[in-house]
């Protein structure tokens, strides 16, 4: 079973108790693990607890547009997406 991003998520982020939101928010979730998983995360690890700190930020990053209208992932995002590459499955808080 996948771990359930969006309250999660939505609490890390400010965006709290706006539910109209939840559509946006699910999709940049979805699009989120999407390019982790094609990064090399395992499933295992991408739909777990312990990649919700990458998860975040990805959306977060991905909710921000830079001043010339465009968005694109922090260097952050990048790190954690590194570690995660790396995690142990046996590790994972599924």
């Amino acid at each position: 079973m996948e771990y359930e991003y969006r309250e999660e998520v939505k609490k890390r982020s400010g965006l709290q108790g706006n539910d109209y939101q939840n559509d946006s928010i699910d999709g940049m979730i979805e699009d989120v693990l999407y390019f982790m998983i094609d990064a090399g995360v395992s499933e295992k690890i991408a739909y777990s607890k312990k990649a919700i700190g990458a998860v975040t930020r990805g959306v977060i990053d991905s909710w921000n547009m830079n001043s010339d209208g465009k968005t694109d992932f922090s260097p952050l995002f990048y790190k954690r997406l590194s570690q995660l590459c790396y995690g142990k499955e046996e590790n994972a808080d599924v």
